[in-house]
Formats: structure tokens, sequence, C-alpha cells
């Protein structure tokens, strides 16, 4: 069972009353309230619920398979039936943003680890560097004593550095095997957000898709009222036009008679001819036309017996 809100199944219920009204009138396209209006209008705004959701104590409508609409609140039981549970599309789309967002700030903080682990294993290198090239400059004892003392220096800064609070121990960095691991789960989500967001994309396009059909065929709907709103004028108007004939009065004498009439913004010319027979026998009969373009004819026929 589908549910939308209450504001909008309002305007779909007036739009179907009206609908109704003018299938009930003269001649033209007959419109049925049932199967147009209300399937149109429903698909819409079912869309509409899914992409910005409801929640508990929000007025409802249950449509059953006869169109029957009923008037509820939400319970939670709704709320969990919901696909969504009541959140919506756009809501579901926020939530992945945000878990995307975290799992980008976790690669970030690896990043800054491994940059950190490679300036400590450059800043030894070059020691380790500098202290070679000194050795082989130098080939006396003496020199070779400095170099020792400077590397055994040099040695000791290190293992200094190694336990120094501003450089990460072994413990606090990851290895190579515990980053690719992470990495992959990263991606793994990563890849599931996608595959989510593409889902969600997919649905957001035929909700669009659809409620694009229902706009054309209400815009269809909208065109048949405007039709039907100017021929039942144009009918008025000629009927206003034949009332004005003339019947004769004089026996064995035929009449020829004209009138105009209009409702609104339509009128029409109508012409008749009549015969009186006897003075209690008489008999007339006219057509009348609209002047607008499109306009059909109206016509009568009728006798006349006095005593």
């Amino acid at each position: 069972m589908k549910h939308f809100q209450s504001k909008v199944l309002t305007a779909a219920i007036f739009i179907s009353f009206c609908s109704g009204a003018l299938a009930g009138g003269g001649g033209g396209t007959r419109l049925n309230p049932k199967t147009l209006p209300n399937a149109a209008l429903v698909g819409t705004y079912n869309n509409a619920q899914e992409i910005n959701g409801f929640k508990v104590g929000d007025t409802i409508y249950d449509i059953d398979g006869d169109g029957k609409i009923t008037k509820k609140e939400a319970t939670q039981e709704d709320v969990d039936n919901d696909d969504f549970k009541g959140l919506g599309l756009k809501e579901v789309a926020a939530l992945h943003d945000q878990s995307l967002a975290d799992l980008t700030g976790i690669v970030d903080e690896n990043s800054e680890a491994l940059v950190e682990t490679v300036k400590v294993v450059n800043e030894i290198s070059t020691d380790v560097k500098a202290n070679t090239a000194a050795i082989a400059e130098k080939a006396d004892k003496t020199e070779l004593d400095k170099v020792s003392k400077k590397a055994d220096k040099n040695a000791d800064g290190i293992a200094t550095k190694a336990n120094s609070a501003d450089v990460y121990t072994k413990a606090e960095v990851y290895t190579k095997q515990e980053s690719d691991n992470r990495f992959v789960k990263i991606g793994d989500g990563i890849g599931n957000l996608n595959t989510t967001a593409n889902g969600l994309e997919t649905r957001l396009a035929a909700a669009e898709k659809s409620i694009t059909e229902h706009g054309t065929r209400l815009n269809g709907l909208d065109r048949t009222v405007s039709d039907l709103r100017k021929e039942t004028r144009q009918g008025l108007a000629e009927q206003a036009a034949l009332s004005g004939l003339f019947q004769p009065y004089n026996v064995s004498r035929f009449n020829v008679t004209a009138a105009v009439g209009g409702y609104k913004s339509e009128s029409a010319v109508a012409i008749g001819t009549g015969f009186r027979f006897t003075e209690n026998f008489a008999a007339k009969a006219g057509v009348a036309v609209g002047t607008s373009s499109g306009s059909s004819a109206a016509y009568h026929v009728g006798v006349n017996y006095e005593w």
C-alpha cells in the first residue's frame, strides 16, 4: 500500500471532482475521474514521497485496488514497512555521502603517517651517505677515529630519534600488509557506495521520467477541459439565438425569422421559418451557428396546437 501527503491528495481529489462534473455534460470527449486523473496523480505523488520521505504522525492516505482513498496518520509500522524506513531517497543519498567523507578522512590519516615514516628514513640515509663520503676522503687513522666518533654520535642520535615523541613508533605505524588491507577495505567500501549511488541515480531518473509523463497527461486533460468549456459556451449562445425566433401568427402564411444570441465570449446567429395551418395548429423550424471558428450547428423543429 502506497502513501502520499494530504496537501497533494487535496489537489488530486479536486481535479477528480471537476473532471467528473465536466464528463457529465453535453457532446465532446468524456472524462473518467477514476481512471485518468487519480491514476496519474497517485503515481506522481508516490514518486514524490519516495524522494522526500515521511515520519510517524504525518498524514498519509491508503489507496486500495478499487481506487478508494482513506486518510490516516502514519504509524511506526508504516515507517518500518517503507523501503527506506521513511527517510526518502534524498536522506539516504546524504547518509552515503557522509560515509564516503569518513572513509576519505581515514585515507588521509594513513597517508600522513606514511609521509612521516619516509621523512625519517630519508634523514637516516642522508647521515649514512655523509659518513661514507668522509671515510673515503680521509685515509689516516686520526681522521678515521673522528669519523668513527661522529658515526657513533650519529648512531646515538638515530637511536634517540627513533624513541622520541616527535616520531611515530613501530606500534603506531601500520605495516605494509596492514596498510594494504585497510586500503582494500576502503576501496571495497567506496565501490559499494558507488554501486548504491548509481542505483539511486537510476531510480531518480525513473521517477523524473514518470513525473514528466504524468505532467504530459495532465496537460492533455487541461486541453480537453478547455475544449469542452468552449463547446459549452458555443452551445449556450446557439440556444439563446434559437429562443429568439418567432412562430407564424396568420393562417396559411409562411414566416421567416432571424435572431442572434450570446454567452460570455461566444455568440451565434439563428434563422428559422414557420407555417400556420389553422388558427389552432402551427409548425416551425430553426438552425443556429456559432460565429467562432470550429463551431457546430444547433437546430430545432416544433409544432404548436392551441384550443
